[in-house]
């Protein structure tokens, strides 16, 4: 009895301990941003402040790799070529931005890793604030969405006066997202670490598998393209602009926009939305032959609104790429018409994405989903056409 009771109370010691230590790693990551790896700082930047890097990207470097490596071909040496030299600069703040930031700015851009853009050395807003000679301040996080945008902007943004206040929007990610904050960041921990430890032994001894389905060669007009993408879009694209609509996914998405800005113009700014472009938006509706872009689908669970009102996963339907090229511009669609229901500016580069294409010009990074720096010179003009053209006090 008496060695059942010691057994009894070391387990509790136990438990007690992990307790404490996972409080304790919990309270050091809330205080220590920079710690964490990138999308996991909630809301705070995961960049250590007035720092300059500079550092080359090369195909393998690509998200893709990270995430599904299993469904992609490793790049030879001799092709792993270099896809940008990149200079990277934090502000006083841990933001990507020159430091000091200004007591006053003209635009605070609230964005994801597409606005951050880590992979190349100049972004969008860059090239916004040398065109207009602006004041640029970019709050860009990666994985932030709406929510996080919303406490970036009242904790960083207002207190510098920007006359814009500009969203970027990805349907795909945003509106099925979890916009509500994480109860603990040390739980959200475990798979990225893994992953991050898998990749670095991937990058040691690449991994050749039989299940690996990228680059895809698909026919556009004119030309062929290597197509490796849309790892994690496809699913949102077995659901039409009807069923987003009448989500509650997208009545709890569009409040929160609402509410992003509704605090933008209590303190007189304006607010425009830019619509990011992704791939399967851009390319498959330009496949020559859709039938090339079947193997995409292998790993794709289609969603379904379900009872209650809430999209779900519903592993037992199928996905076709008819399906995905006639919902291609669903999300997009229904943010444009939110966008001027509610007098937004709306900022859309995805025709002149798909024009470069046609083209024969890659708007994108070769293994991943971000743009590259065609991609972000073709959205700059499009802030730059839009903002011309709008009218703000």
């Amino acid at each position: 009895m008496a060695r059942l009771s010691r057994l009894l109370l070391a387990f509790l010691y136990l438990i007690s301990g992990i307790l404490l230590g996972l409080l304790l790693l919990e309270g050091i990551l809330r205080c220590n941003a920079t710690l964490l790896q990138r999308g996991l700082a909630w809301p705070a930047p995961v960049d250590p402040p007035l720092t300059v890097s500079n550092y080359d990207v090369r195909y393998s470097d690509a998200d893709a790799f990270y995430w599904r490596p299993d469904l992609i071909h490793p790049v030879p040496e001799p092709d792993n070529r270099l896809e940008a030299r990149v200079t990277y600069e934090t502000d006083e703040y841990g933001f990507r931005n020159p430091a000091p930031i200004s007591p006053r700015v003209d635009a605070v851009v609230l964005g994801r890793s597409i606005s951050l853009a880590g992979h190349i050395s100049e972004p969008w807003p860059d090239l916004l604030a040398r065109r207009f000679n602006w004041r640029v301040f970019n709050l860009s996080q990666p994985g932030s969405g709406v929510k996080v945008k919303d406490l970036l902007l009242e904790r960083f943004g207002l207190s510098r006066q920007p006359r814009w206040v500009i969203v970027e929007v990805v349907p795909s990610i945003d509106i099925l997202g979890n916009h509500t904050a994480p109860k603990f960041i040390s739980q959200q921990m475990f798979v990225p670490v893994v992953q991050g430890l898998l990749r670095r032994q991937m990058e040691e001894k690449p991994i050749a598998t039989d299940q690996a389905i990228y680059p895809l060669r698909v026919d556009l007009p004119e030309r062929e393209v290597d197509l490796t993408c849309c790892l994690h879009y496809l699913d949102f694209f077995s659901l039409d602009t009807q069923s987003l609509s009448q989500s509650q996914d997208w009545a709890n998405y569009s409040q929160e926009l609402l509410n992003i800005i509704d605090t933008a113009r209590a303190s007189d700014a304006c607010v425009a939305l830019l619509y990011v472009p992704t791939k399967p938006d851009v390319y498959f509706p330009l496949a020559q032959h859709p039938e090339q872009l079947n193997p995409s689908l292998r790993e794709a669970i289609p969603y379904r609104l379900n009872s209650d009102g809430r999209i779900e996963p519903s592993p037992g339907e199928d996905i076709s790429v008819d399906l995905v090229r006639q919902n291609a511009l669903a999300g997009h669609d229904l943010v444009e018409s939110f966008a001027r229901e509610h007098d937004l500016v709306w900022i859309d580069p995805n025709d002149a994405m798909t024009q470069s294409v046609l083209e024969g010009q890659d708007p994108f990074m070769v293994y991943d989903s971000h743009w590259n720096q065609l991609g972000h010179s073709i959205v700059a003009e499009a802030v730059i056409q839009a903002l011309s053209k709008a009218t703000c006090p």
